[in-house]
């Protein structure tokens, strides 16, 4: 990839940027369902296992239903568990679909977008525009006081990554809507023409990756002492637009930017305990790219199991369709095939831990 000269470059710089201090990260972590309710925070079992840590998946618009007003119960209820069972924490706060609609209500320039979710289902969304300023202001002040709450709480000290997420949809990887619509066939057919959209609201690739690397700033300053990290696509992440607004035929076309590049090089080269870059469909012989040369330059690599059975991984059924129900020794394929590729902090479903717990803990001594 183009951006990797520049990426060794920085990393020979920047010395130890790309580990953090005692690599206390390093683990395996349970992930939580999206937490839109106390009802789905993690059952007790988890904090039994060998587990090393959970990754606790907040929703803007359920910690802060109204400006200013925060409430912690999610959260609450996984860092005292966490604290008293002697586990790391990992926390990240999705915004795309889960941005609070009293934001627009404050004025945040938005686009309506119809997007494809998991399951190919038609979903609309209102997505905010990451570079407005309001937008930027209250995603800090957010930042800010989940950081001062769990100082508060004591819970500070066991959280050791936190995400960087001001441009999601509809999980927390970076990424804004890029479809180009309707499908003729296939999933949601109603899937919007994005570029047109981002277009209308006059998307460059400068100020998406102006607008993330303020937001950036902002949890760094919230979190100084934790390293940061992102979860990434390895494709159709971004709108096919250049600097002058015109649209793209792929990445291929002159004109091109490689945001999520350029967004990599910045973090590998600031963030001084470790720049965290995942990938969130970990198979038994699915790896991303993106993440390897990101590893390889400097970052810290993540990966997250894939999860095609209803919060649990699928294992290979066939080449490249992992949709086959695990055994221990494939489930332990697929953490492996994460380890052997430079993994050094994983994400898995609390359902797969539960079921397969040797794998974890092996897992787990091999980090």
């Amino acid at each position: 990839m183009r951006y990797l000269a520049l990426l060794f470059v920085l990393f020979l710089a920047a010395g130890s940027a790309g580990t953090a201090s005692g690599a206390t990260f390093k683990g395996v972590y349970a992930s939580t369902p999206f937490l839109d309710s106390t009802k789905k925070n993690l059952p007790d079992s988890v904090y039994q296992s060998a587990v090393f840590g959970v990754y606790i998946r907040l929703e803007w618009s359920v910690i802060e239903p109204t400006k200013g007003k925060y409430d912690w119960s999610t959260l609450d209820a996984e860092t005292s568990r966490a604290i008293s069972a002697g586990k790391q924490i990992s926390v990240g706060v999705t915004t795309g679909e889960n941005t609070p609609g009293w934001l627009f209500n404050e004025g945040v320039q938005y686009g309506t977008f119809v997007v494809n979710d998991a399951s190919s289902n038609c979903l609309t969304l209102q997505i905010a525009v990451p570079w407005d300023a309001t937008y930027q202001q209250e995603y800090a002040a957010m930042l800010s006081a989940l950081a001062a709450h769990l100082q508060s709480t004591s819970a500070y000290n066991a959280v050791q990554v936190v995400k960087i997420t001001p441009m999601t949809e509809w999980t927390e990887e970076m990424r804004l809507p890029s479809d180009t619509g309707p499908k003729k066939s296939g999933g949601c057919r109603r899937v919007s023409n994005a570029v047109a959209i981002w277009q209308s609201l006059g998307y460059r690739p400068h100020l998406a990756y102006d607008a993330w690397t303020e937001a950036a700033q902002s949890v760094q300053t919230a979190f100084p002492d934790k390293v940061l990290g992102i979860a990434i696509l390895n494709d159709n992440d971004f709108p096919l637009i250049d600097e002058n607004g015109d649209a793209l035929k792929s990445e291929k076309s002159a004109g091109w930017v490689d945001v999520k590049g350029e967004i990599i090089s910045y973090g590998v080269s600031t963030f001084p305990l470790g720049f965290l870059v995942g990938w969130n469909a970990l198979g038994q012989t699915e790896t991303s790219s993106v993440v390897i040369d990101a590893g390889a330059a400097g970052a810290i690599e993540g990966w997250q199991t894939n999860m095609h059975l209803n919060h649990q991984a699928g294992c290979d059924s066939s080449s490249g369709h992992d949709n086959a129900p695990c055994t221990d020794a494939t489930y332990q394929d697929i953490l492996d095939n994460g380890i052997a590729n430079g993994g050094q902090y994983l994400e898995i479903w609390p359902d797969d831990l539960l079921a397969f717990p040797d794998a974890v803990a092996e897992a787990q001594r091999k980090l």
